[in-house]
């Protein structure tokens, strides 16, 4: 089993990996950090190692099927018809998402940018130690003003975008094994650091590109109604494949990843189109769409096809 105590000295195993130094440059670390075991878990076992993103997934899916219930299926495999359910993820090279889709899911923060990636990949941390702590005082911060107040605490900036550590939790899902899997991303404040220096090392190994981070981020999050991924949300919910998506159709999908059932398009059917139109906007302000394209795309219904 990992050791389970907090992150401050964390992934040196894994930085070698990433690195393959004989010994990281730890003497620029300012002394008097907490004193804590290394995190033992080698980040080879976070990051594809198989000849392509799409083969190593759709082994690993199969796999694990009868464990987790998804299977993989290479889009080309799959003859789209929409009158199935697609109760397995479809896994679809980046080429066939179109620029609106993918623009959706950035504006709604579920999908990392290229140029954030790549100011990742261009950043260089003497110690990580040293961030971990500065992770975790700020959290700590923010905890108490959110517990003084009554509300939620607030996540305080990182060394990689959001997005980027929710598609790298995906990562560990479907790599790991659940245990080393529980040891990585256990869900406490003393291990909320880790996410972070995780996903900074993937991105910074170089074993991933910044087209496979975005195409896996694209097709493995579970978007509701059995939907692993956007072509079977596509289908499931609409009836066609990701190319044909409308804008508005899109911005629903993207909107769906942190719940798909808090914006269920009968049940939810109010909530399901402030949170599209919420999507929408957020696509204008970053200059993804013009005024009037998001105009028509907040005045068309949901149309969701429902059995």
């Amino acid at each position: 089993m990992p050791d389970r105590q907090g992150p401050s000295r964390i992934l040196i195993v894994a930085a070698l990996a990433v690195s393959g130094a004989a010994a990281p440059a730890w003497s620029s670390c300012p002394a008097g950090l907490p004193a804590e075991p290394a995190f033992h878990l080698p980040v080879e076992k976070l990051v594809p190692v198989a000849s392509t993103l799409a083969d190593h997934i759709a082994k690993k899916a199969i796999q694990s099927g009868a464990a987790n219930g998804v299977e993989t299926r290479r889009l080309a495999d799959v003859r789209l018809d929409p009158k199935v359910n697609y109760n397995f993820r479809v896994y679809t090279p980046l080429s066939a998402i179109p620029a609106r889709v993918q623009n959706a899911f950035v504006a709604a923060g579920e999908l990392p940018t290229r140029a954030e990636i790549e100011s990742v990949k261009r950043r260089q941390l003497d110690c990580l130690e040293t961030e971990v702590h500065k992770f975790m005082s700020a959290w700590l911060k923010l905890a108490v003003e959110a517990a003084k107040n009554k509300r939620r605490p607030e996540k305080p900036a990182g060394l990689v975008p959001d997005s980027a550590v929710l598609t790298i939790r995906s990562f560990a899902h479907e790599f790991l094994t659940p245990e080393d899997r529980d040891g990585v991303f256990k869900r406490d404040a003393r291990r909320r650091g880790s996410e972070e220096i995780i996903a900074y090392l993937i991105i910074k190994s170089e074993k991933v590109t910044v087209d496979q981070f975005i195409e896996f981020s694209l097709n493995i999050h579970y978007l509701g109604r059995g939907s692993y991924g956007i072509t079977a949300a596509s289908m499931n919910y609409f009836g066609k494949p990701a190319d044909r998506l409308s804008l508005a159709q899109a911005a629903y999908l993207a909107g769906l990843l942190r719940g798909p059932n808090n914006y269920h398009p009968v049940r939810k059917a109010a909530q399901a189109i402030e949170r599209r139109n919420w999507v929408i906007d957020q696509m204008q302000l970053r200059s993804f769409i013009s005024e009037a394209e998001a105009r028509s795309a907040k005045a068309e219904p949901l149309n969701v096809k429902v059995k």
